[in-house]
């Protein structure tokens, strides 16, 4: 039986319990189903974990995958613990299999310190040479900030491949290390290891934060060379690359070239053209985009937002917004506001925007503030710019709005 829903992942668990057979091939189906799928219940496949009297590391495994990937991966972490505590008596010891998605989770959190004790459970039980483990261990440590143990963990790799060499190299692009990025990626070139597109598009986010024109124009050749330049992912990191280092004509020509435009590439030149001053242009390109049928996402929006603050165009930055959660099922985010926020100070419609940052539906941010501050300068609004100053500095505190206006503390704090 194919489960493609929960209503019918439940009918086959009722099946199963009528029948009496717990060992049922279908049971495993319709946990992994619950567990996995877009389309399941992580609750209902804890449920169906917890009523085994002795699972096996598959399910275990299983559930910490489906943890690490949820909104709340911390909860992979408490799974992983019984498994510690009472190995080989209700819980199933764990293997290679395990620690890559613990990993993850620790990634997701940013919990550096867990992820090297289990770095050391790790090395403990003879799994540090597994590759997927390796890799696992870059990740965790290049988004917790420690690129450098990340370096260890690679430098010690007898045998790297391509996904050993794009993991470090797009972990120091990750931890703010963009020119040591590039010269890793050089040294790969260098020893004759084919890159793939993951690799191409961690490289010329390097070049982009860098600036690195000519690095990235050598990128290029060799994508074109080998036909990667083709891929989607790519062709968007290539328009980006180039507006980011001001040679918007390129990322221009790389974008007409592409013959099947997604939702990224249409973003990336609607930002690149924003960022550049052309604004009445990546306006127009947004409108080209909707007659193609293309839905803008969440970064969509924000380029075409940026593109009427740029050009000081109020009506169409209203009009936008409003569009965003009715026509195309996007909710604002705090960069939405901002940019909206941005646009009412920079056309000096300061009571207004003041007004706009009171009604917003989610707490307004520092940045917000400080862009509202500086424009009430500009417009000489004196007496706006020291109420607003205040009000910065109560959020810089850690404090926030009530709904009624005053102000109390808020435990920014996260509750593991």
């Amino acid at each position: 039986m194919e489960i493609t829903t929960m209503s019918q992942a439940m009918q086959l668990h009722a099946q199963i319990l009528k029948a009496g057979n717990q060992q049922n091939q279908n049971l495993s189906k319709l946990f992994t189903f619950s567990a996995l799928s877009p389309s399941g219940d992580l609750s209902y496949a804890r449920l169906i974990l917890d009523s085994f009297p002795a699972p096996n590391s598959y399910y275990y495994n299983t559930m910490i995958r489906a943890y690490s990937q949820s909104s709340d991966p911390i909860q992979a972490l408490r799974l992983f613990l019984p498994m510690l505590e009472d190995p080989g008596h209700h819980t199933p010891r764990p293997n290679k299999f395990t620690y890559p998605f613990l990993l993850k989770s620790c990634a997701r959190l940013r919990l550096t310190h867990e992820g090297k004790q289990l770095h050391g459970l790790i090395v403990k039980s003879g799994f540090e040479w597994d590759r997927y483990i390796q890799h696992s261990l870059i990740h965790m440590y290049c988004l917790g900030g420690e690129s450098g143990l990340a370096y260890m963990v690679f430098d010690r790799m007898p045998d790297r491949d391509v996904v050993s060499w794009t993991s470090m190299i797009d972990g120091l692009v990750d931890d703010g290390r963009p020119i040591e990025a590039i010269r890793l990626f050089e040294q790969m070139v260098d020893d004759g290891v084919e890159v793939n597109d993951a690799t191409v598009v961690s490289v010329l986010r390097a070049c982009a934060e860098t600036g690195a024109l000519g690095v990235g124009r050598r990128v290029h050749g060799v994508v074109e060379g080998n036909g990667i330049g083709l891929k989607a992912n790519v062709s968007s990191a290539l328009i980006d690359m180039y507006s980011k280092c001001g040679c918007i004509t390129s990322a221009r020509q790389v974008f007409d070239d592409i013959v099947d435009k997604d939702v990224f590439a249409w973003t990336a030149m609607i930002s690149g053209l924003a960022s550049h001053g052309h604004c009445q242009d990546a306006i127009d390109l947004f409108s080209k985009m909707q007659g193609f049928g293309i839905k803008p996402d969440e970064r969509t929006m924000t380029a075409v937002l940026s593109a009427c603050r740029n050009a000081g165009q109020v009506a169409e930055g209203y009009a936008y917004l409003r569009s965003m959660q009715n026509e195309y099922g996007v909710r604002p985010t705090i960069q939405h506001y901002g940019c909206m926020v941005d646009l009412l100070a920079r056309a000096g419609h300061l009571k207004e925007a003041e007004e706009f940052i009171r009604k917003l539906p989610i707490e307004p941010d520092v940045v917000m503030c400080r862009n509202l501050i500086w424009a009430c300068k500009v417009h000489k609004d004196t007496e706006r710019a020291e109420r607003l100053i205040i009000h910065l500095r109560q959020l810089e505190m850690g404090y926030s709005r009530c709904p009624e206006g005053k102000v109390s503390a808020t435990n920014t704090r996260p509750r593991l």
